[in-house]
């Protein structure tokens, strides 16, 4: 998250990870299916088929490389935000499952005006919550006392700054990932190749391929073109190249020419009259995908199986 700040090695604790998944910004890893389907020679069997209308690309897990499954659509749309926006549904959706919300809140509030806290003055259910405030970055602690960190008063304050380490963009596609922060590295990998890396310096490259696999993942080309605008530090005089902005939307409206369905397949029907028949009713209920009188074959979608089986 943009909003912890923590070093390369930080791995967040079971809690948080639980947190995440329920909020739908993460989701574990499927194991690989191997499972197929044999549809000859079936009278009503499982198809797919393709149609040419556009179609908005489904929120599906994601990761740099699109394996993983660990970052979603959402939580990609998650890390756009202001810091104060994602400190608080961490905090909110932690505290959500607690059994003493109410002894949180107030911990979180005393956290963010900088209070002083003494340790034995703390309830249990907030002595309970300190790992995970801590791991999120808005306590120091020591024995005895805990105070809130810098990060623990955008609570309140509000600060909107996502990162120190800009992104360059250039006009002919190109990315400068500046900083040692693998934050910003991370998140432009999604959608962008990595050419060749420099201390503190990673040089990228968009392409039709790469915003491609990112839209595979479920990250819309509005969200890349956010997040470039967002890092790319831009004035009057030097703007954010909009050439950048155009070429991603238009390779996402390439990809959005075919849509992948679910759908049933029928054939060997037992005359043409009840092809023809079962294809008008089809076509009445909306269900009509594509058919071929002279062979007699019927796709329809799958949802409306059950009205034609």
């Amino acid at each position: 998250m943009s909003c912890a700040g923590h070093h390369d090695g930080w791995v967040p604790s079971a809690d948080l990870i639980h947190v995440l998944i329920r909020n739908g910004l993460f989701t574990r890893a499927k194991p690989a299916s191997n499972t197929s389907k044999d549809a000859s020679n079936a009278t009503s069997s499982s198809a797919c088929t393709t149609s040419s209308s556009s179609c908005t690309t489904s929120s599906s897990s994601c990761s740099s490389a699109g394996n993983h499954g660990d970052l979603t659509s959402q939580g990609f749309n998650f890390l756009l935000q202001p810091t104060q926006y994602q400190l608080w549904r961490i905090c909110l959706g932690y505290i959500d499952g607690q059994a003493e919300p109410d002894e949180l809140l107030v911990l979180l509030f005393q956290l963010s005006s900088a209070t002083k806290l003494q340790l034995k003055d703390l309830t249990p259910a907030q002595v309970q919550a300190l790992p995970v405030l801590t791991q999120l970055g808005l306590v120091n602690s020591n024995e005895q006392s805990l105070n809130g960190t810098m990060l623990a008063q955008q609570l309140r304050s509000g600060a909107t700054n996502h990162s120190n380490a800009p992104v360059l963009v250039e006009q002919n596609l190109r990315l400068y990932v500046t900083g040692p922060s693998q934050l910003n590295l991370a998140l432009a990998s999604l959608f962008a190749a990595v050419e060749y890396r420099l201390p503190h310096l990673t040089v990228m490259q968009l392409s039709r391929q790469s915003v491609s696999r990112a839209m595979e993942a479920g990250i819309s080309t509005l969200q890349v073109v956010k997040f470039l605008k967002m890092h790319c530090p831009s004035t009057e005089e030097n703007p954010f190249p909009q050439n950048v902005a155009d070429q991603i939307h238009l390779w996402g409206h390439q990809e959005d020419r075919l849509q992948s369905e679910s759908a049933f397949y029928y054939d060997q029907f037992e005359s043409a009259s009840l092809f023809k028949q079962t294809t008008e009713y089809c076509r009445e209920q909306g269900a009509h995908l594509w058919s071929n009188a002279s062979q007699q074959v019927l796709i329809l979608r799958a949802d409306c199986h059950p009205l034609v089986k």
